[in-house]
């Protein structure tokens, strides 16, 4: 079975590499990126998005929108400590992070 690659965008290069280091040991393989517009050149790649919501330049919600637009069926959950201000339509994760939601997320999403 093929390895699943989850592209972690998060501009808190701490969140993004813990994240990472515990999708690794679940038996992902995690691309990790510090912006939106960094991450756009990963979409095409990968089989799901975990994405921060308030990151300076292109919001979580751009860019789910970009991956939405190359595969119509890309599983994304955006993380925020403010779920609130999230459009409707998206799976929100809050923060601080509950990686046991992350993992039965990515379960049910990439199987």
């Amino acid at each position: 079975m093929k390895m699943k690659t989850i592209l972690i965008v998060d501009d808190k290069k701490e969140i993004g590499k813990m994240l990472g280091e515990i999708l690794k040991d679940l038996g992902y393989n995690p691309i990790i990126c510090e912006s939106g517009e960094q991450a756009i050149q990963y979409l095409g790649e990968t089989d799901a998005l975990i994405t921060d919501f308030n990151m300076n330049g292109m919001r979580g919600d751009e860019l789910a929108e970009k991956a939405k637009e190359r595969r119509h069926d890309m599983p994304v959950i955006i993380m925020t400590g403010y779920p609130s201000q999230v459009p409707l339509g998206y799976e929100v994760i809050p923060k601080p992070l509950d990686f046991g939601v992350i993992d039965a997320w990515l379960r049910s999403v990439t199987r």
